[in-house]
């Protein structure tokens, strides 16, 4: 039986790619552009569920009601830690971004965040959308796989060796 990869896998995309057109980057003239990549990760179901419970806010509020203490705990993510946590797992590796000093900065957590603090909003808003993208079409695939394995085993059932 043949098993589909259920997890996708990080994929490199060049600047040139169509969802940077709206960043800051888009701009620059395309081979500039192509000269920068990106290690991306799809943004899975599970990822996401991840990094919305690693950043949880509880807010517990008691009340008194007859005499009776009441507590109510309320839980919702905080969507700038959560952000910057995505922002974080989704962007693996890059290369050619290249600092103040003129040397290639190192692909960590705080300059990805200071890029999309500091002036570079849209890469973020890009690399979410193309890591969105990644898993949207990794779903198709494997639909469409799953589809042409069972068109090929009902139409076997038929068949005869000679």
């Amino acid at each position: 039986m043949i098993k589909f990869k259920t997890t996708p896998e990080a994929v490199w995309v060049a600047g040139d790619h169509p969802a940077f057109d709206e960043s800051e980057i888009g701009h620059f003239e395309k081979k500039q552009r192509a000269k920068l990549a990106f290690l991306i990760s799809p943004m899975t179901p599970k990822l996401v569920s991840e990094v919305n419970d690693a950043n949880l806010k509880r807010e517990t509020k008691t009340t008194f009601q007859g005499g009776r203490r009441q507590t109510e705990i309320k839980e919702e993510p905080d969507k700038e830690k959560a952000n910057d946590d995505l922002i974080d797992r989704i962007v693996g590796d890059w290369r050619g971004i290249v600092g103040e000093n003129d040397k290639e900065m190192q692909c960590t957590r705080e300059n990805k965040l200071s890029l999309i603090n500091n002036g570079y909003p849209g890469l973020g808003v890009a690399w979410v959308t193309i890591a969105r993208e990644i898993m949207s079409r990794f779903d198709e695939l494997k639909e469409s796989e799953s589809k042409n394995f069972e068109s090929s085993q009902n139409g076997s059932k038929g068949d005869k060796a000679i």
